[in-house]
């Protein structure tokens, strides 16, 4: 019996990058997203949503550049802003749904 492979090469997450700042550093910040009553929110997707209106709201302490972050619990940032920082962004189309659901 003849066997036919099809071999597929993957490569992720191996970008070629390029800073033209050579003096530039990165911070590495570990991110905890929770309601007001401190339970951790662990929808998927929110995170994402959560930081880009984090952007839009705390403008002025990001100074108009751009982090990255994966999706879940890691951002990285060109400036420090500190050892702790918490803020506080409010959602209301997922309060309202998530407020509806009970947790499972």
């Amino acid at each position: 019996m003849l066997a036919s492979f099809l071999v597929l090469h993957c490569f992720f997450f191996h970008f070629r990058v390029s800073v033209c700042v050579p003096d530039a550093v990165f911070f590495y910040y570990t991110v905890s997203i929770t309601y007001e009553d401190k339970r951790l929110v662990e929808g998927k997707g929110i995170g994402r949503k959560l930081l880009d209106k984090l952007y839009q709201t705390y403008s002025s302490v990001f100074v108009g550049k751009t982090f990255a972050y994966d999706g879940d619990k890691t951002l990285h940032y060109w400036n420090s802003t500190g050892e702790k920082q918490e803020f506080i962004v409010v959602l209301k189309d997922y309060i309202a749904k998530g407020e509806q659901e009970s947790p499972s």
